[in-house]
């Protein structure tokens, strides 16, 4: 019975901690390429969002900045109207 014991690693059949694992139990290593190509999926959504929430962002400020000039050549066109309002008479 001790040469069986020997032979089968241990205790009533079991494996040691160390010994390699049997064919038929894998231990996970690492990721899969499917694993790896949906993270990369998804990584470049997050980035075209990014990018696209940055674009609207730069659209609407400049939008903003020529609504923004616009109406300050019209507050120094109507100063200019009514200061010569004011001294016409």
């Amino acid at each position: 019975m001790k040469t069986a014991e020997r032979k089968s690693g241990g205790e009533g059949g079991k494996a040691s901690a160390g010994a390699r694992p049997s064919a038929g139990r894998r231990i996970p290593a690492g990721m899969t390429l499917i694993e790896l190509l949906v993270a990369f999926v998804v990584l470049l959504m997050l980035i075209a969002a990014l990018v696209t929430l940055t674009t609207r962002s730069l659209e609407t400020w400049t939008s903003g900045e020529a609504r923004k000039d616009m109406y300050d050549r019209a507050q120094v066109a109507i100063d200019l109207i009514s200061a010569d309002l004011r001294n016409l008479y």
